[in-house]
């Protein structure tokens, strides 16, 4: 099960795409932050303000 389902593909960077999906879902930064398993919002909104390069992070956490 998708955690965003939505249908059209939207062509920005992935920090907007979080964001814009969040907001589509109607979820506060909190409410993502503890369903993906942060401990605050901090960094929801560290990630969707592109201070965080998910770009880079991702192959670092999927070799773990």
């Amino acid at each position: 099960m998708l955690l965003f389902p939505y249908k059209e593909v939207i062509l920005v960077e992935t920090h907007e795409n979080i964001k814009l999906l969040r907001e589509s879902q109607g979820l506060s930064q909190e409410a993502l932050a503890e369903k993906v398993g942060y401990k605050d919002r901090s960094s929801i909104a560290k990630i969707e303000s592109g201070a965080v390069d998910l770009n880079l992070k991702l192959p670092l956490s999927l070799k773990h």
